[in-house]
């Protein structure tokens, strides 16, 4: 008899989602007859198809705002705000009390906070029933500077990205040792794996040799983007190329694709071909949101972040600056002299791809499926 495991997540940008998504998928591979996924979002529950929950709307909105965004992320994660998420928050969705009595899963595997303090709730009215309480663990998606809602003493394992976001939840929240694991951030196990790189470029007229630069527009100030994309459409020299994604942003595929530019550029609207693209590029230019930051590592490639979104981005950027995996810098000046250093110097680059190998960790989804196959 199959177990189940329920992957709780949040649409709160990409990185909980996508977490849920690959560790789901790590499961279905490696265990396919042996444990049944589902993969449930809180932003989804009883929404309707198409519709954006207010939560998301507001979520959104503060993306385009960081100075709004870095406030609620600070008073959220004071021990004040603490006791409100434990004591207060779940009591407004006892509803999803209902998805656990359904599913009765014999694991829950949480990617946003939120999640926890509903399941403590549930296992606290639960006590003195005929349902058994859920066992649930973490995987936490912050990485370095971990925000305080992850923690709860009821959590059977974290899954962190690495020794430093361990260190931290040992020192800052007194979390036991015992019960924290590394495994990386959990991404696509494609990006680990060897491709046909010259094949890809050559596909899309492009030349393998030269080095390659990748733009993922996403979340923030855009307009940065498409300055950053101006100035290097601009430069004569020919020793590099340009890839631009611009996923959902219709409005500015539709903007570039007009453009004429002296250096090799290919925009690429949406594409399910991620993993491809940033394996055959040698820099991301990225926001420094976890999963685009942690999928460009975990491919051992560099990221340089022109838009950053302070809150639980900062551990990103701590992680970047600190190791020199990148750059994370504002200034429009202070970027083009980067950029104009990387093209004059590929080497720069190279160098710091040959370190990020170090820390890479592609394959992480499969260590933790694995590792709930070794608990359910």
């Amino acid at each position: 008899m199959s177990k189940k495991v329920l992957l709780l997540t949040a649409s709160y940008g990409t990185g909980h989602v996508t977490a849920s998504k690959f560790v789901a998928k790590s499961l279905n591979d490696l265990f396919k007859n042996e444990i049944e996924t589902k993969i449930i979002d809180f932003l989804k529950v009883n929404s309707k198809e198409g519709s954006i929950h207010i939560f998301e709307k507001i979520y959104n909105w503060t993306m385009e705002k960081p100075h709004v965004w870095d406030w609620i992320f600070d008073v959220s994660n004071g021990k004040i705000a603490h006791i409100y998420f434990t004591s207060v928050f779940p009591r407004f969705f006892k509803k999803m009390f209902n998805i656990f009595d359904a599913e009765k899963p014999d694991l829950c595997v949480t990617s946003h906070p939120y999640w926890n303090f509903i399941i403590d709730l549930y296992n606290k009215t639960r006590k003195f029933s005929k349902e058994k309480e859920l066992k649930y663990m973490c995987i936490v998606t912050d990485s370095t500077e971990i925000h305080r809602t992850w923690v709860s003493e009821n959590t059977t394992k974290y899954m962190v990205c690495d020794k430093e976001s361990k260190d931290f939840m040992m020192t800052k929240y007194n979390v036991p040792e015992a019960k924290i694991r590394i495994t990386g951030f959990p991404v696509d196990p494609e990006l680990g794996r060897p491709m046909d790189r010259d094949g890809f470029l050559k596909g899309m007229g492009l030349d393998p040799k030269a080095l390659t630069i990748l733009f993922v527009v996403g979340l923030g100030d855009t307009r940065k983007f498409i300055t950053l994309i101006d100035y290097l459409g601009a430069q004569k020299n020919k020793n590099f190329q340009v890839i631009i994604i611009t996923g959902k942003y219709k409005i500015i595929y539709d903007e570039l694709v007009t453009k004429t530019f002296e250096p090799p550029v290919k925009v690429i609207g949406w594409t399910d071909r991620m993993p491809d693209f940033i394996r055959s590029c040698d820099m991301v230019i990225s926001k420094c949101g976890g999963a685009i930051v942690m999928e460009t590592l975990a491919c051992g490639k560099p990221a340089l972040i022109p838009v950053f979104t302070p809150g639980q981005e900062r551990g990103n950027a701590m992680l970047l600056n600190k190791y020199g995996f990148g750059f994370v810098e504002e200034k429009y000046e202070k970027l083009t002299g980067i950029l104009d250093n990387i093209i004059a110097n590929p080497k720069i680059i190279y160098d710091m791809q040959a370190k990020i190998k170090h820390y890479s960790k592609p394959f992480a989804s499969e260590d933790i499926a694995r590792f709930i196959k070794s608990i359910v």
